[in-house]
């Protein structure tokens, strides 16, 4: 009998205004943070994640210094990159480059910056194939990835071919402007490379090398 009162007792302190009030209080506490943060990832979280695709191009591009002169070939890189926004708000990118260093040896010749100044289609295709476009602006839906394909060129006439050995290694940084500030994402890097970027000089058909590109931990 005893046992029963006090089981009556707890059901009805239990049942009191004031604890209904403070369970209530509670509920209505975890409802507001939700629906908070709700409205600061939808509408002010912006949250980029960048990431390269599995292979590279390394090739040369012709330059044409005017009608008559032929310009030396210049290294470039063919490189795919998808820019994931986990955030809720929609953002846009000023530009995207890479710091790029050659190392040979182990030891480190030069470091580069690369910037894009094309986007293109595959880098399956020749260059008579090949589809070459503007660079269009990087636009970031919230929560989607945009994935952008794009041709990077060094400074013009800034690396000649004694700049680079006949084996070396390359290490890529992958940088993004956002709001005026660059921000380094990714490191790449892509190890004993020896058959492509030797013919600088040549005016006619330079060689090309597809390869795969590791993050760097």
């Amino acid at each position: 009998m005893i046992e029963r009162l006090d089981n009556r007792k707890v059901i009805k302190i239990m049942l009191s205004p004031c604890v209904v009030s403070v369970g209530a209080l509670c509920i209505s506490g975890v409802a507001l943070f939700f629906a908070g943060y709700t409205f600061w990832d939808n509408y002010f979280n912006f949250k980029l994640d960048v990431g390269a695709g599995k292979q590279v191009k390394l090739w040369i591009a012709h330059l044409d210094k005017g009608s008559d002169e032929k310009g030396n070939g210049v290294p470039i890189i063919l490189m795919s990159l998808a820019f994931t926004n986990s955030g809720g708000k929609t953002e846009s990118l000023q530009d995207v480059k890479l710091s790029v260093t050659l190392t040979s040896n182990k030891r480190d010749l030069w470091q580069k910056k690369f910037e894009s100044i094309r986007e293109y289609d595959t880098i399956l295709a020749n260059a008579p194939t090949m589809k070459q476009v503007e660079i269009l602006p990087i636009v970031i839906v919230g929560r989607t990835t945009e994935i952008r394909k794009y041709v990077y060129f060094p400074p013009i006439d800034d690396i000649q071919q004694s700049q680079i050995p006949k084996s070396f290694d390359l290490t890529i940084d992958v940088h993004t402007k956002h709001r005026g500030n660059w921000k380094l994402h990714k490191t790449y890097e892509i190890e004993n490379i020896s058959d492509v970027w030797q013919d600088l000089d040549r005016q006619d058909k330079w060689n090309f090398s597809i390869r795969d590109i590791f993050e760097k931990k």
